[in-house]
């Protein structure tokens, strides 16, 4: 028959996928998110589109507990996966998502759940301290989310050969 490592690889391998399904079925009802940090949520479209990047549009709103709200696209992830990503901009508090989709499908649309909104103490980068890069209404300058200064410097020289070249005569 087969080698006994190749059943235990076997079992291994549909282990795994079941223990994902179960993660991906918590992930999509509760979940923690440190302040500025990556939250991914997964949906599975029950209908089958053809061409789903353009079929079908589908979208999660947040709302935090002060009232706060961030609407985030949901994107295509291949066959019927679907997925949105947030990030909370706030250490605190518990934000509460809806899901909607065009057309409607029971896979993506009515969906909701909760995450709960957390300091971020393991802050590695610059944006995982301060907060997402804006300019505030007025100013030509970047801010962070927590009002702290960004300079930037930058450069293109990759567009040198297409600037327009001064003839001399």
């Amino acid at each position: 028959m087969y080698p006994r490592n190749v059943s235990f690889l076997a079992f291994c391998g549909i282990l795994s996928c079941c223990v994902a399904a179960m993660a991906d079925d918590l992930d999509s009802n509760s979940s923690i998110a440190p302040q500025w940090q990556q939250v991914e949520i997964g949906f599975v479209a029950e209908n089958k589109f053809r061409n789903a990047y353009v079929e079908c549009q589908a979208w999660v709103e947040f709302v935090h507990e002060d009232g706060t709200k961030i609407r985030r696209p949901m994107f295509w992830d291949g066959g019927q996966t679907f997925r949105v990503r947030f990030a909370s901009t706030e250490s605190d508090g518990v934000w509460r998502w809806t899901s909607t989709s065009r057309p409607i499908d029971a896979g993506l649309h009515g969906r909701s759940g909760r995450i709960e909104a957390g300091p971020n103490e393991d802050a590695k980068t610059i944006f995982d301290r301060h907060g997402f890069w804006r300019i505030p209404s007025g100013e030509r300058n970047l801010v962070h989310a927590d009002g702290t200064s960004r300079f930037m410097c930058a450069d293109t020289p990759w567009a040198l050969p297409w600037l327009p070249r001064r003839r001399t005569a």
